[in-house]
C-alpha cells in the first residue's frame, strides 16, 4: 500500500514537472514570438563598421517630462515632415513601435534604421508599405533573423530580429549589421566614452572619427581635404554625446577622446563656481558667447603638439597663419609677435546681431592685451587695424596692362582714404574705421577694464560697451547664471547660444521653404537658450550643456 502511495506521489510529481515544463515552453514561446525576451541592446546588434551610431530611448515617463519641458512641440507634424509625409506617425507607427529607435551610418553612406516593436503582427503590417500593392517580398531566414526584400520595386531591405524592425538602404547594409561578429559595444573607444556618460538617458550619439572621415571624403567637396581630416581623426579618434532629463531640464553631456597633449590642460579650481568675468561684456540676449584663457599659450601649445605629432602639419599650420596675416595686415606685420604674443589672461568670443531683418553677424574678440598703459596699446594696434580695414574696403580701379589695354580690378582701398574716428559712448572711448566701401564691415576697437575689445562692426562695439556700462549683460541672464552657478561643476570654459534669436534669423532666411519654416517654427516655439561648459584633461575632453525650453 505504501509502495502504491509512493508510486502515486511520484507520478503526480512527474505530471506536475511535465506540466510546468510545458507551461514554461509555452510562455517562452509566446515571448519569443512577440520578441519581448529576445530584444537586445542596439549597441550589441549594430556592427563596429558604422561611422555614426545614434539611439533614442523613450518611455511614457520621459515622454511626459519632454512634453512638460516643450509644451508647444508638435512632434507628429515634425516627424511626418521629416519622413516626407510618406508615413503618418499616429496611424502607421504608434500602433506597434516600441521605446527604442536607432540609426547606424556606414562610411560608404549605406545606413540601417532599427525600431523596437510592441506588436509584431502590426509591425509586419507596416512593412507592407515598402512594396507595391501587387508585389511580394522575398523572405530569407538565418540565425533567428528575417530579411524581407521587395522583388523589383526598390533596393531597400527590411528585417526582424530580437524584437526590432530594421530598414536598410540595401540588403548588403542590413546583412553587415546582422551578420557582424564585432559589435559597437565591444569597441574600446565606445566603452571608454559611454562609461563616463549618463547611464540613464533619452538620446545617445557615438562617432568614430576615422570612419567619419571616410564618410565625409566620399563627398566631392571634402575629398581634397581628406589628408587634413585624417590628421584630425588621429588626434581626436572618437566622441559621444548623451541627453538626460534631470530636475525639469534637459542636460547634454559629451566626451571627446584625444591624443595626449592635443589640448593644453588647465588646472581647475574646486571652489564654488564663479561667473566668467568677460560675461559682463556680452549683451544679455547675445547670440553666442564662449570664454577661455591664455590664447597665446594655446597657440604655442598647438604649434608644439603639431611639431611633435608630424612636422609637416606644423609647417602647414604656421604657413597658413603667416600667409593670411600678410594678406590682412601687410608684409611688415608679424602676427605672432606683434599681436598674438601681446594677448594674455582671459579671452572671449561673441557673435551677435541686432536686427533679425538684417542678420549680419558681429564678430567680437575680447582679450587681455599689451601693458597696463592704454595709450601705448592704442598706438600699437592703430596701424594694424587701419591696414586690415583697407583689405576689406575694396574699390574698383582701372589697371593698365603691359600690352596697353586696361581692365577693371577690385583692389584694397589706400589707408590714407580711410579715416579712423574717435567716438565717446557714455563716457567710454572707442575707435571705428569709417569707409563707405566697407559694406557694413567697420572695424572698431576699444580698451576697457584692461581688456582689448575688437569687433568687425561698429555696432558690435556699441552693444558690448552698452552691456558692460549698463550692467545688462550675459552675467545677468537667468539661464546662464543658473547653469554656471548651480548646474555645472567648475570648468575651464563656459558658453551660451541663444536659440530664440537664432530662430528669428532662420525664419527670415528660409521664408517660403516649407521644411525651413517648420524647423524655424519648432525652434521658435520650443527652445530658448543653451548654456555649456568644457573641461580638458590629458586624453579626454568633457562637455556639458543645459537646454532651456520656452
Amino acid at each position: 500500500m505504501k509502495n502504491n502511495n509512493r508510486k502515486k506521489g511520484a507520478d503526480q510529481k512527474s505530471v506536475f514537472f511535465m506540466g510546468f515544463i510545458l507551461f514554461s515552453v509555452g510562455v517562452s514561446g509566446f515571448f519569443l514570438l512577440t520578441g519581448i525576451f529576445q530584444r537586445g541592446k542596439l549597441d550589441r546588434i549594430f556592427s563596429q563598421e558604422v561611422a555614426v551610431f545614434t539611439e533614442v530611448k523613450l518611455n511614457s515617463s520621459s515622454l511626459k517630462k519632454l512634453k512638460a519641458l516643450f509644451p508647444e512641440a508638435d512632434l507628429e507634424v515634425l516627424g511626418n515632415d521629416l519622413t516626407g509625409n510618406r508615413f503618418n506617425l499616429q496611424e502607421d507607427l504608434a500602433p506597434w513601435i516600441g521605446p527604442r529607435v536607432g540609426l547606424g551610418i556606414f562610411p560608404d553612406k549605406e545606413f540601417v534604421v532599427a525600431a523596437s516593436f510592441r506588436d509584431k503582427v502590426k509591425a509586419k503590417k507596416f512593412l507592407e508599405k515598402f512594396k507595391l500593392p501587387d508585389e511580394e517580398f522575398q523572405i530569407t531566414k538565418f540565425k533567428g533573423a528575417e530579411i524581407w526584400t521587395p522583388k523589383f520595386s526598390s533596393q531597400v531591405a527590411l528585417g526582424i530580429y530580437r524584437g526590432y524592425v530594421f530598414w536598410g538602404s540595401s540588403e548588403n547594409a542590413l546583412r553587415r549589421i546582422l551578420e557582424s561578429k564585432d559589435k559597437i559595444a565591444d569597441q574600446e573607444n565606445y566603452q571608454s566614452i559611454t562609461g563616463d556618460l549618463p547611464q540613464s538617458w533619452i538620446m545617445s550619439l557615438f562617432i568614430d572619427s576615422e570612419k567619419l572621415v571616410d564618410l565625409l571624403a566620399s563627398a566631392e567637396s571634402f575629398s581634397a581635404r581628406k589628408p587634413l581630416l585624417e590628421a584630425f581623426s588621429q588626434t581626436l579618434p572618437a566622441l559621444g554625446i548623451r541627453a538626460k532629463l534631470k530636475n525639469k531640464g534637459l542636460f547634454l553631456q559629451g566626451k571627446v577622446l584625444s591624443e595626449e597633449g592635443v589640448f593644453q590642460e588647465r588646472e581647475i579650481s574646486r571652489s564654488d563656481n564663479l561667473m566668467p568675468q568677460l560675461a559682463q561684456f556680452a549683451p544679455r540676449d547675445t547670440l553666442f558667447f564662449m570664454n577661455g584663457s591664455d590664447l597665446y599659450e594655446k597657440y604655442l601649445h598647438t604649434k608644439d603638439f603639431l611639431e611633435a605629432f608630424h612636422p609637416q602639419f606644423s609647417l602647414i599650420f604656421d604657413g597658413l597663419l603667416r600667409a593670411n596675416s600678410r594678406q590682412l595686415f601687410g608684409e611688415k606685420f608679424d602676427f605672432e609677435q606683434d599681436f598674438l604674443a601681446l594677448m594674455h589672461g582671459q579671452y572671449a568670443v561673441i557673435l551677435d546681431f541686432q536686427n533679425a531683418l538684417e542678420p549680419f553677424v558681429n564678430f567680437t574678440l575680447i582679450t587681455g592685451f599689451g601693458s597696463p598703459d592704454n595709450e601705448q596699446n592704442l598706438s600699437q594696434i592703430k596701424d594694424v587695424i587701419h591696414f586690415a580695414q583697407g583689405q576689406f574696403s575694396a574699390e574698383v580701379k582701372e589697371i593698365e596692362l603691359p600690352d596697353g589695354t586696361t581692365r577693371e580690378e577690385l583692389v584694397a582701398t589706400d589707408t590714407k582714404n580711410i579715416p579712423i574716428e574717435k567716438v565717446d559712448y557714455q563716457g567710454q572711448t572707442y575707435f571705428t574705421v569709417q569707409n563707405k566701401s566697407a559694406q557694413g564691415k567697420e572695424f572698431s576697437y576699444a580698451f576697457a577694464e584692461g581688456y582689448f575689445i575688437f569687433s568687425t562692426h561698429e555696432q558690435g562695439i556699441i552693444s558690448v560697451l552698452s552691456a558692460y556700462l549698463n550692467k545688462d549683460s550675459l552675467a545677468e541672464n537667468e539661464d546662464f547664471r543658473k547653469s554656471v552657478l548651480f548646474g555645472f561643476s567648475p570648468s575651464e570654459s563656459y558658453g551660451f547660444f541663444n536659440f530664440a534669436k537664432f530662430s528669428a534669423a532662420l525664419e527670415l532666411l528660409y521664408s517660403g521653404d516649407q521644411r525651413g519654416d517648420l524647423l524655424s517654427e519648432f525652434l521658435r516655439t520650443n527652445l530658448r537658450n543653451l548654456s555649456f561648459a568644457r573641461k580638458v584633461f590629458p586624453t579626454e575632453i568633457f562637455w556639458t550643456g543645459q537646454l532651456f525650453g520656452r
